[in-house]
C-alpha cells in the first residue's frame, strides 16, 4: 500500500503503546509539550493530558496556554459530539484567525474517565487540505491505556424485518426534520435481497412531491465506484490493463510535472494517491460551454503538492481523466462525455437493470426528479437552481451521476455478490489512516470492527452516502437532495448498524449534536457578517468588473433595493461582508449554497479580490 511510515515513532501521553509517525514528520524537541511537525514546517499537532476538571472550551484554553503562553485567538464555533471509538465524549473548538495569515487553529478535546486528551492543530491552510489524512491519522493513533473500541466483527446481522423497517423510519423521519432536510430516499439489501427501501420527505420544498424510492438524486461522488466498475469490466475484456498509462489511453493528456505524467497509470486516477490537489473551486466557477477535453486540457497547469503515493489526496479532476481515457478506448470516434456515457449505458446500467440511472447528457426533466436544495443565510433549506449543478458535466466519471435508492441497490447487491471484480477495487491504493484507505473508487474502513467499503456523495445540493458489509451480506444507500448533510447521513448509518447488530445506540445523540452544533455556527455566522444596509454601504468601493484566469469574469454591482450583489460566469449571489477579529473586512457570499462560507479578500492596492482556496489562492483582478 501507499503511505509508508518512517522507523521514527513515540509514545504519546497515557499510551503504552508507541505510534510510526507518517513519512517525513517529526517530533519538535524545543517545545514544552509533545508536538509534532510536517515536512514542510507548516502544521503543528500538539497533544495535551489533562484532568477533566472543566468545559471542553476552557480544558482547551489551559492547554493552548502550555503550548503558547500568549495564545489569545477568539473562538469561533465549538462542536460537541457524543460517545464514539471508545472515547465518552469529544468536541471540536475552532478559533477566528485573521484570513490574511492563511492559517488555521483547532483544538480537539476527547474525554475518557476523568481525564481529557487534548489535540492542538496550527496549521496553514494550504498545509491542512495537504495533509489533512496524515493529521487525522496522528489524531486517531492516540490510544490512551483503557480506551477500549467498539467491536461487532464477532456478531451476525439479525434478519430484518417489519420492525426494524418502522424503527428506521421513524428516525430517518426526525432526523431529516432535525437536519432541515428536504427528501431522502433509503434502500437496504441483505443476503441479495432487498429487504427496505423507501422515501421520505419531499422533492421540491416549493412545488412538494413525495419522495419514493424511485425517485432520481444526483449522487455526487458515489458515480465513481460505479465508474470503477465501467472501467474494470474493460479490464476484464483486455481493452487495457489497470496498469496501463493514461497516456496511452488519452492521447495528449499531460500534467505540469513530467515525472507525474509519466508515472500516471489508470489505476492511479482513481486511487487518490498522486500528490494532486483536488482544486474544485476551478469546476464550479466556470461550467458554460466548457467541456471534458477543456478540463483535461487544464491538468496541463496542474502540478502535485506531495510525492507520488506519499498521502490521501483527493482528486475529481483525476477520476474523470481515469473515466474518460477508459471510454474513449471504448469508442475513440464519440467526444468523451458521449464515449463515457455510452460506456456506463452498455457496461453498467443496462446489465444491472439500473433503468432510471444516467449521466449527462439527459433529455428533459423527469416528473419524479429532486430538486438541489442548500441552507440560506438564516440556516432554512431552500430550492436551488438545478442548472448549478451542471459544474459536474464536464468531470463526469468523477461525480455526474443521476440515480435512485432502487437502481444502486441493484449494484450493491452485485457488490455483495463478489461479482464485481473485488480483487482490483477493493484492494488498498492509497492509506487514510490505520483503519481506513482508498481503493479503486471505493473507501475501505473497519467501522466497530466491520469491513466496510462504499462511496458517499456530495455536490452543492445533495448529499448521498452508499456502503456495504461484504462479510455480512448488507449493503445501504441513502440519498437526500440537501448539500452538506453528511452528519445527518452518518446518524442514519449508525441507526442501521444499531438495528442490524444491536449497537450501541448512539444515532440520536449524533443528531442531536449535530443541531446544537449548526445553532452555533448559525450564531457565530450572524455575529461577525452583516447584511444590513449600513454595514454593506461598505461594498461600494468594490463595485466594477473583475476577472480571474482560473474562474472567470465577476461583476459586483449595487442592487435597487440597495444591496449588493456579484455576478460570476455561471452563477451570482447576493453579498455581506464579514469584520474580522483584527478589524478588516471581507465581502461574503451570502446566497446558497454558499451563505457565508465563500469569501474574497480586497488587497490592499484595492486592485484584487483574493479568494483562498487553501492550496490554491485565485486573484480576481479588476479590470
Amino acid at each position: 500500500m501507499n503511505g509508508t511510515s518512517t522507523e521514527l515513532s513515540l509514545l504519546l501521553p497515557d499510551a503504552s503503546v508507541p505510534i510510526a509517525l507518517p513519512n517525513g514528520w517529526s517530533a519538535d524537541e524545543a517545545a514544552t509539550v509533545l508536538t509534532l511537525v510536517a515536512p514542510e514546517g507548516d502544521i503543528r499537532v500538539s497533544f495535551v493530558a489533562a484532568s477533566k476538571s472543566a468545559a471542553s472550551a476552557d480544558i482547551a484554553r489551559e492547554a493552548w496556554k502550555s503550548v503558547d503562553a500568549g495564545f489569545s485567538l477568539p473562538v469561533l464555533n465549538e462542536a460537541d459530539g457524543p460517545a464514539a471509538e471508545g472515547w465518552d465524549g469529544t468536541a471540536q473548538i475552532a478559533y477566528s484567525t485573521p484570513a490574511a495569515e492563511g492559517r488555521s487553529a483547532l483544538a480537539i478535546v476527547r474525554t475518557l474517565g476523568e481525564r481529557a486528551y487534548v489535540n492542538l492543530l496550527w496549521s496553514s491552510k494550504a498545509g491542512l487540505s495537504r495533509r489533512m489524512a496524515q493529521i487525522g491519522e496522528i489524531i486517531k493513533a492516540w490510544r490512551p491505556a483503557g480506551l477500549a473500541e467498539v467491536d461487532l466483527s464477532g456478531r451476525e446481522p439479525r434478519p430484518w424485518s417489519a420492525q426494524e423497517s418502522s424503527a428506521l423510519a421513524a428516525f430517518v423521519r426526525g432526523a431529516l426534520r432535525e437536519a432541515k432536510i428536504p427528501g431522502a430516499a433509503v434502500a437496504i439489501v441483505q443476503d441479495g435481497a432487498v429487504v427496505f427501501a423507501q422515501g421520505f420527505g419531499v422533492t421540491n420544498i416549493d412545488a412538494p412531491g413525495r419522495v419514493t424510492a424511485a425517485t432520481r438524486f444526483m449522487i455526487g461522488s458515489t458515480t465513481k465506484a460505479l465508474t470503477t466498475l465501467m472501467m474494470a469490466r474493460m479490464v476484464e475484456s483486455g481493452r487495457f490493463a489497470w496498469s496501463t498509462p493514461v497516456t496511452e489511453l488519452l492521447p495528449g493528456f499531460t500534467l505540469a510535472d513530467p515525472d507525474s505524467t509519466a508515472r500516471l497509470q489508470l489505476r492511479h486516477t482513481v486511487g487518490a494517491g498522486t500528490g494532486m490537489q483536488r482544486r474544485d473551486t476551478d469546476l464550479i466557477f466556470r461550467t458554460k460551454g466548457v467541456s471534458a477535453a477543456d478540463r483535461i486540457a487544464e491538468m496541463r497547469e496542474m502540478l502535485p503538492t506531495t510525492g507520488f503515493g506519499e498521502t490521501f489526496q483527493y482528486s475529481n479532476y483525476l477520476v474523470a481523466a481515469g473515466g474518460f481515457a477508459a471510454a474513449h478506448a471504448f469508442d475513440a470516434q464519440r467526444s468523451l462525455e458521449e464515449a463515457y456515457e455510452a460506456a456506463m449505458r452498455a457496461l453498467v446500467f443496462q446489465p444491472l437493470g439500473m433503468t432510471r440511472t444516467t449521466v449527462p447528457p439527459r433529455n428533459g426533466v423527469d416528473e419524479d426528479e429532486a430538486v438541489p436544495h442548500a441552507l440560506d443565510f438564516d440556516g432554512e433549506p431552500v430550492a436551488m437552481d438545478p442548472a448549478m449543478e451542471r459544474f459536474a458535466d464536464a468531470v463526469a466519471p468523477a461525480g455526474a451521476a443521476w440515480s435512485t435508492a432502487s437502481d444502486i441497490a441493484r449494484y450493491i447487491a452485485l457488490e455483495l455478490a463478489g461479482a464485481a471484480a473485488p480483487e482490483a477495487r477493493r484492494e488498498p491504493q492509497t492509506r487514510i489512516d490505520a483503519k481506513s484507505s482508498y481503493g479503486l473508487g471505493l473507501f475501505l474502513s473497519e467501522e466497530q470492527g466491520i469491513a466496510t467499503l462504499g462511496h458517499g456523495g456530495n455536490t452543492l445540493g445533495f448529499s448521498s452516502d452508499m456502503f456495504f458489509l461484504p462479510k455480512k451480506g448488507i449493503g445501504v444507500v441513502v440519498l437526500t437532495n440537501l448539500g452538506a448533510a453528511n452528519a445527518c447521513l452518518a446518524a442514519v448509518r449508525q441507526r442501521i448498524f444499531e438495528l442490524f447488530f444491536d449497537a450501541a445506540e448512539t444515532a440520536q445523540a449524533i443528531v442531536a449534536a449535530t443541531a446544537k452544533a449548526a445553532a452555533g455556527i448559525l450564531e457565530s455566522k450572524h455575529a461577525r457578517v452583516g447584511i444590513d444596509a449600513a454595514t454593506v454601504e461598505w461594498l461600494a468601493q468594490w463595485t466594477g468588473d473583475y476577472r480571474s484566469t482560473e474562474l472567470g469574469p465577476a461583476r459586483i454591482e449595487r442592487n435597487p433595493n440597495g444591496g449588493y450583489r456579484v455576478e460570476f460566469e455561471s452563477w451570482g449571489s447576493d453579498l455581506g461582508v464579514e469584520t474580522q477579529p483584527d478589524g478588516g473586512k471581507l465581502i461574503v457570499l451570502t446566497s446558497p449554497p454558499w451563505s457565508g462560507a465563500f469569501r474574497l479578500q480586497p488587497s490592499a492596492s484595492g486592485d484584487e479580490l483574493i479568494h483562498d482556496a487553501a492550496q490554491t489562492k485565485y486573484a480576481f483582478e479588476r479590470v
